[in-house]
């Protein structure tokens, strides 16, 4: 849930009734047996609200409103999940959380202990702590990745539409809402998602939410876009209802857990500019070889995150490179046989980097 949907735009003040509805809505999938995690946003415009300021324009003010209204977030629904005596816990992440793998599986861990203890877990990003270029952007993404890291079945992302619709329903009343996508890359080439709906309080729009689906079905999971005050009709469309919301249906083949931290939690050193052979090779996931790579960028370690960009600039595969980027930049171009003799000591691995360790990206246009 977003920040639009927690704060009203006029007044600042929590949406209290709207928030209720919801929690009283999530407690019926507790009690059917669901395991429930909510992320949400909020923090900064509880900070703000609080303490009677203005929407910050700096990362110090912003991380100051974040601390600020961070714990009034948390008392919030506290109290609203006490009605049903139901126990919640706070798990702050930053991206760079998820960006390296024991933490990743840390933060599985955490979440799968508190399931066990019949807890909710109530996440958010850690915004007093988190750097520029370490941040999720939004919680769409958080949202989506923590759901493929837990396989959920399902994830919902509330907002203030009432889900995709083929232009902006805010601007254009005979804008359609799309019921089911099938192909959210498909979808993302004919829908005009960069007239982001924005509200005064949140990051997102309905890019990021198209974002977040991609990555969610992707991993195997449902995503539901709906709008936040119709939360009594998330079972309904759990259970097949496309009268109202968005429906992004999981992919017949989804990717692994690992894979998912390969391709949105690693965090990258440098890119390997790759011909059409080898970018069609990482496409059909086979291993990286040095024979199609045309050259290095950026300054890396072996084992280290790499994107891998085809001849048209467009990021194909993100991995873990065997080599480091001096070696690599000595080698491009030139066939295995030849590599031990060109960098004087024998390979672990002829590949530079391992289909075990790709994880393909299919482009956005």
């Amino acid at each position: 849930i977003g920040s639009s949907s927690i704060i009203d735009n006029e007044t600042g003040r929590v949406q209290l009734r709207h928030l209720a509805e919801m929690i009283e809505n999530l407690y019926k999938f507790v009690k059917n047996g669901y395991h429930v995690v909510l992320v949400s946003s909020g923090s900064v415009g509880l900070g703000v609200t609080i303490s009677n300021g203005k929407k910050p324009t700096s990362r110090p003010e912003r991380q100051a409103y974040a601390a600020l209204g961070q714990g009034r977030l948390m008392q919030v629904y506290s109290d609203l999940f006490s009605h049903y005596n139901q126990f919640i816990a706070q798990v702050l992440l930053t991206r760079d959380d998820l960006a390296d793998e024991g933490r990743f599986n840390n933060a599985h861990n955490t979440i799968s202990e508190l399931f066990k203890r019949n807890i909710i877990p109530i996440l958010n990003e850690n915004d007093t702590t988190s750097t520029e270029g370490l941040e999720f952007s939004d919680n769409d993404n958080l949202a989506a990745m923590v759901a493929g890291m837990i396989h959920a079945d399902h994830l919902v992302l509330l907002t203030d539409v009432d889900g995709l619709y083929d232009s902006n329903p805010h601007t254009n009343l005979s804008a359609k809402r799309i019921p089911e996508v099938d192909d959210v890359n498909e979808m993302l080439n004919q829908v005009n998602v960069k007239e982001t709906l924005r509200s005064s309080w949140g990051t997102g729009g309905m890019a990021t939410k198209m974002t977040a689906a991609r990555l969610a079905t992707a991993a195997g999971c449902n995503c539901i876009i709906m709008k936040a005050r119709d939360t009594d009709y998330i079972a309904q469309i759990v259970d097949g209802d496309r009268s109202k919301g968005t429906v992004f249906t999981a992919a017949n083949k989804p990717i692994s857990k690992g894979k998912i931290f390969l391709s949105h939690g690693l965090r990258t050193q440098g890119s390997l500019h790759v011909d059409a052979g080898a970018a069609e090779a990482i496409l059909s996931q086979k291993s990286l070889f040095a024979a199609g790579i045309l050259r290095v960028e950026g300054e890396f370690e072996s084992e280290d995150g790499v994107r891998l960009i085809d001849p048209n600039g467009l990021e194909v595969g993100i991995g873990l490179s065997n080599f480091k980027s001096d070696e690599i930049a000595k080698i491009c171009k030139k066939q295995s046989p030849e590599i031990p003799k060109i960098l004087g000591h024998t390979c672990a691995d002829d590949c530079i980097v391992s289909q075990r360790n790709l994880a393909i990206m299919v482009p956005i246009n």
